[in-house]
């Protein structure tokens, strides 16, 4: 007998899987329809939670981006603990080199908050942080509290923690 949903949500992937997990951890009975799992956006892209480095310019966007940076370490522990999976945040800090011919580094053009971590590199510094860099390299941006998770342990995570509540896929 086919059973019913409270819930049925369309696309599989991150933002999908995750109210999923959300919900289901609520006891919401949920379905989560996606043409092709291996499709969604999650796969394709980077991994940088790097609100800072992308320079994202003062307002709500701005604001809703380092808020979820920062519960990232909290969601990556909680996605471990029920898929058993590490998603592999890091929170390792940016580096946003730039290739302009200037002695100084390009003025930083996004939040200006004096809170947020922020440090202009000169070409030894750079050196430290990321060594190898090319020649065309002159200065840039060091954004500490930037970083990275692999985003496709995160999808693995994010189906076997899905999978493990009961929600069914489609």
């Amino acid at each position: 007998m086919p059973t019913r949903s409270e819930v049925v949500i369309i696309g599989g992937g991150a933002i999908g899987l995750a109210i999923a997990l959300e919900l289901a951890l609520q006891d919401v009975s949920v379905t989560v329809l996606s043409r092709d799992f291996q499709e969604a956006a999650l796969h394709a892209a980077a991994g940088m939670l790097a609100p800072q480095a992308e320079q994202i310019l003062p307002g709500p966007m701005l604001e809703l981006c380092l808020r979820s940076r920062a519960l990232y370490p909290e969601w990556a522990a909680k996605l471990e603990s029920l898929s058993g999976i590490n998603p592999e945040y890091w929170p390792c800090g940016i580096v946003a080199p730039l290739y302009a011919d200037n002695r100084e580094p390009v003025p930083y053009t996004g939040s200006q908050d004096p809170t947020l971590a922020k440090h202009p590199c000169d070409r030894a510094a750079l050196d430290a942080l990321v060594p190898n860099l090319g020649s065309d390299v002159l200065n840039g941006w060091w954004f500490p509290e930037d970083g990275q998770v692999n985003n496709q342990t995160m999808a693995q995570a994010l189906r076997v923690a899905v999978q493990s509540l009961g929600v069914t896929l489609h």
